[in-house]
């Protein structure tokens, strides 16, 4: 299988990057934020829908990271438990001040991970395939 690499240095590329993590799984606690590095991780059980011999979409563990990240806030996730899955809808992207702006990740049920971002500067990679026990 030939394995998704992605990277997002613009909102178009972004766009491309969200359609791929379309009802993503992650887990809170696959998500981090390395601020010495400036970089958001995540890593989501996504599904791939572009498999020539799959007739239906097929879980592929991905991982993605933000680099030039300054600060990230949250709304609407109760970061209580760990092992809370949530299902991501989308990334968009807001210009505050060019390049730099906000990467917002949409979760199902109305909650958000904001990153304040230099510039966007992102990266999807495919990790393997098939759905990861977690």
């Amino acid at each position: 299988m030939d394995y998704l690499k992605l990277i997002a240095l613009d909102e178009d590329d972004l766009a491309v990057v969200s359609a791929h993590l379309q009802d993503a799984q992650v887990r809170l606690a696959d998500m981090a934020f390395l601020a010495k590095e400036q970089r958001f991780v995540l890593i989501a059980d996504r599904l791939d829908w572009h498999r020539p011999d799959k007739d239906e979409g097929e879980h592929c563990r991905s991982g993605i990271h933000f680099e030039r990240v300054q600060r990230v806030r949250s709304q609407g996730i109760d970061r209580a438990n760990p092992d809370k899955v949530l299902t991501l809808v989308g990334v968009m992207f807001t210009v505050a001040s060019p390049p730099a702006g906000q990467a917002t990740l949409l979760f199902e049920g109305g909650g958000s991970i904001q990153l304040d971002v230099e510039c966007i500067e992102a990266q999807l990679m495919d990790l393997d395939t098939g759905r990861a026990d977690t």
